[in-house]
């Protein structure tokens, strides 16, 4: 698994997170994505491309950090995980 540092997300507001997996999926493609969201920021949609992840999120609390995991299986079968590590602001 690779967690990745993340820009930091306002508290107040609703924002788009991606994982860019081109270098991981190659001639591969994504088949499915799912994200797993810490406890205190709240997953309002997510979508994929042949090639990317993205998650829209809202909520957390200023000061603290929260973790969206995205697993994603390849046409091949194969699965992947990348984390992002995202601090909350005021």
């Amino acid at each position: 698994m690779t967690l990745i540092y993340a820009d930091e997300k306002r508290t107040a507001s609703t924002e788009d997170f991606q994982l860019d997996w081109s270098l991981v999926v190659g001639v591969d493609s994504i088949a499915s994505s799912v994200w797993t969201i810490t406890t205190g920021l709240t997953q309002v949609s997510s979508s994929n491309t042949t090639t990317s992840a993205t998650v829209r999120l809202t909520g957390g609390v200023p000061g603290h950090s929260y973790t969206a995991s995205n697993v994603v299986t390849l046409l091949s079968g194969v699965t992947q995980i990348q984390s992002l590590l995202i601090p909350v602001v005021a």
